[in-house]
């Protein structure tokens, strides 16, 4: 048997998102093979991630992996009924036609839908907004893709909670599945994390500037923060577009400018030591689907400190194991900084995190279950 993914943008760095982590586990707990059709694939995949590749053909125009690609569709047509698990990313347009496509394909193939849904869209959205006979294809389209779906996971509580009260899906087709980790990866390089490793460092993993991120908010926070003998470090590549406020702030707060880091992209197992060495990880982002950063950052028993979107809810278990607060409020970010530079983060709380962490938001332990899912229905 053959589980395929349809991800035509995948590149290295997504063997360790979910991507490519659900597509390896998935398969391996279904006793298939995985499979990725994309465009590109990664060169030197790591030994412990075996995905095969399936290069797309440039038959017709590439457009962007959001749209319906007619060169997917062509593969689709004659290749279908190789695979016996079909996986697609969010409910477009795009993944409802591949999904009919297969299905009428191949009759006896299972469909699995990650949503991967940020919650505030989820609440904003009022259904298909196109008239005419666009619209009409699409409602079309997406009522025959509900009831061709066999499989549907979305990444938070509150999303699966209100996708159920809306019967946005058929409930015996909804599933929560969290977004997590390998601990066989993330452990493959050394013992595990422990709390005589951590240091005064608090740190944000992202692409620094972006507009979601809104790391802005992170610099207004530290402004208004005693540091004492604590640091704080952003790693990921810098957008052009935030660099003027780098040096801004860097000017307007002299006394912070040895304490607050910036170090770039870095791979992945400086990255890891980076969670093994931070005592806390923050997120100040305006929206979120279900960050891995949690699940990373949880994992290596970090306390978080997040603004409240999706997953902030779960991977703090409600406020226990971290910290959140408004969607762009500094002085509040400020003030949970503040109190756990005051308080430091005790060995009890670490070892919560880690164990709730490692029972939650693993592959290990989240997958079987949609395994399970996904053989029997």
């Amino acid at each position: 048997m053959k589980f395929l993914t349809i991800f035509p943008d995948f590149e290295y760095f997504h063997l360790y998102k979910d991507v490519g982590q659900v597509n390896f586990f998935t398969a391996q707990q279904l006793s298939s093979q995985p499979y990725v059709l994309a465009y590109e694939s990664p060169l030197c995949a790591p030994r412990e991630i075996d995905i095969s590749f399936i290069k797309i053909k440039n038959i017709f125009k590439r457009v962007p992996h959001t749209k319906l690609d007619l060169n997917v569709v062509f593969f689709l047509f004659f290749n279908s009924k190789k695979f016996k698990y079909l996986n697609l990313y969010h409910p477009t347009f795009a993944s409802q036609i591949y999904t009919i496509i297969y299905k009428t394909m191949y009759r006896n193939g299972k469909v699995y839908i990650k949503l991967d849904l940020d919650l505030e869209d989820a609440k904003k959205n009022k259904g298909i907004p196109d008239k005419g006979i666009r619209g009409w294809i699409k409602k079309i389209a997406f009522k025959k893709f509900k009831t061709l779906l066999d499989v549907v996971s979305v990444e938070s509580k509150e999303a699966y909670e209100l996708l159920r009260s809306r019967n946005s899906y058929a409930k015996e087709k909804l599933i929560l599945i969290p977004n997590g980790v390998s601990s066989s990866e993330l452990e493959k390089n050394g013992s595990p994390v422990s709390y005589d490793e951590k240091e005064n460092v608090i740190i944000t993993i992202a692409r620094i500037g972006t507009k979601a991120k809104n790391n802005q908010l992170m610099l207004s926070a530290l402004s208004k923060c005693d540091l004492k003998n604590w640091k704080y470090v952003f790693i990921g590549p810098i957008e052009d577009s935030f660099k003027d406020n780098i040096i801004a702030f860097q000017k307007e707060n002299p006394n912070l400018a040895s304490k607050v880091m910036f170090l770039g992209p870095k791979n992945r197992s400086e990255v890891i030591n980076m969670y093994k060495k931070a005592k806390v990880f923050t997120l100040s982002s305006r929206k979120e689907g279900f960050p891995l950063v949690f699940a990373e950052a949880a994992f290596f028993g970090c306390h978080i400190i997040t603004t409240a979107v999706s997953g902030s809810i779960d991977i703090t278990d409600n406020g226990r194991l971290g910290n959140i607060t408004p969607v762009n409020n500094s002085s509040l970010f400020a003030e949970a900084i503040q109190n756990v530079i005051n308080n430091d983060v005790e060995m009890v709380k670490f070892n919560e995190i880690r164990k709730y962490a490692i029972n939650n938001f693993t592959w290990e332990s989240i997958i079987p279950k949609l395994a399970k899912k996904l053989s029997n229905g």
